[in-house]
């Protein structure tokens, strides 16, 4: 007998359409002259389009790449023009009544059966009551911040700056989103608790797929504060070290000292900042030598010189026998489409979503390779790193 979809699946299907149709909303949107994309096209040549509206190439290329991949354009004799859309208003409505059908958490985790057995680890899936505390956290930051930089006119405005535009939508003295959440606390708080949030599916299929030496120390290099951890620890035989900035002490404090009471010293919360440019190591961790760094979901929110540092700076954390592992989106088949992700890290980040040739690129100007990867369920790929 077939087994019926967990509810919170078709929930976040149910979204991501939403969070989709509102960014593929800029082709149906008068902008240019009181012309839409398409519209605008016809009248000249793809570089005419661009000097005229004084557009940048580059992000112009990586916009073009998301709606292509989302099929949401495609292209005739070198000019764009609208595929099937399915708009609606309706979705986050739907998405809404979806969400107070969602059964208890532990239930909905069917497709890590090997976990479900451990006892220890349905009393700890038992504190989170129901998984729609995981989806209310993910679509609160999704509604507001992501969807701020899916709007036609925010999209209009990465088109021309290629570059972060956080100051533009949040009134910020910098470009950087992350600048801002550190002295927002509240932002801060729903930023984090939906980013683990989103990713608490993959980090389950993740764990089950690794091994660890008896009383081992792992680090999580922007760990937030220590989700990750308090999957891990009830698990396995390990000390779990969350490295990130100390302003995230005292926003998460909560969270942290639930942990710390939960896991004792195999819990620690680590002040720390891979972008101290005064040492060639991590702030935080300087001088040590650790079995296994985890970068989860770090360095797609980086431009290439950037992730270098960050990179460069873990390998001289590791010993010959280390592991870094690396967590990010790869290119697949799932609805969220990678190239979607990329024009999101362009206008919110700086960064960029990364095909595996271009990390082993990366990885190689690190010093560092790669020895294996591992893509789960959930369309999210764990890529082993070794030092070279």
């Amino acid at each position: 007998m077939r087994r019926e979809e967990p509810h919170y699946r078709r929930v976040v299907d149910e979204y991501t359409d939403y969070l989709v149709d509102v960014f593929v909303s800029f082709l149906e949107a008068s902008l240019f002259d009181g012309l839409t994309v398409i519209e605008s096209l016809k009248e000249c040549t793809e570089s005419e389009f661009l000097k005229r509206y004084n557009l940048n190439a580059v992000a112009w290329q990586r916009l073009m790449e998301a709606f292509l991949g989302l099929g949401a354009i495609s292209f005739h004799q070198g000019v764009p023009s609208t595929a099937k859309l399915n708009f609606s208003d309706g979705k986050v409505a739907k998405a809404a009544a979806l969400l107070d059908k969602v059964e208890e958490f532990e239930s909905q985790l069917l497709l890590f059966p090997s976990y479900l057995q451990q006892e220890i680890v349905q009393d700890q899936l038992q504190q989170t009551q129901e998984s729609r505390r995981y989806l209310q956290d993910s679509i609160a930051y999704d509604m507001l911040v992501v969807r701020k930089y899916l709007t036609p006119e925010a999209t209009l405005l990465g088109l021309k700056t290629a570059a972060p535009i956080a100051d533009k939508l949040f009134h910020l003295h910098s470009p950087q989103i992350f600048d801002h959440y550190q002295s927002h606390s509240q932002l801060l708080q729903i930023y984090g608790k939906g980013f683990a949030s989103s990713h608490i599916w993959s980090d389950l299929d993740f764990l089950d797929k690794l091994s660890f030496a008896p009383g081992e120390t792992v680090v999580d290099v922007g760990g937030c504060f220590g989700n990750l951890g308090r999957l891990l620890l009830p698990l396995r035989d390990v000390k779990y070290h969350c490295l990130d900035l100390p302003a995230l002490k005292d926003t998460f404090k909560v969270d942290i000292n639930s942990s710390t009471q939960a896991f004792g010293h195999r819990f620690q919360f680590v002040p720390g900042n891979f972008f101290d440019h005064s040492s060639n190591e991590i702030q935080g961790i300087a001088g040590k030598k650790f079995n296994k760094l985890f970068l989860g979901w770090i360095l797609h929110d980086w431009n290439d010189e950037q992730c270098l540092e960050i990179l460069k700076k873990c390998s001289r954390h590791m010993l010959s026998d280390s592991e870094l592992l690396v967590f990010e989106i790869l290119p697949n088949e799932r609805k969220m489409a990678f190239n979607f992700t990329d024009w999101l890290m362009l206008v919110m980040a700086d960064g960029h979503e990364r095909t595996a040739r271009q990390y082993e690129v990366l990885f190689q100007r690190a010093g560092l390779k790669a020895q294996d990867t591992t893509m789960t369920k959930t369309g999210r790929s764990m890529m082993r790193l070794k030092l070279l």
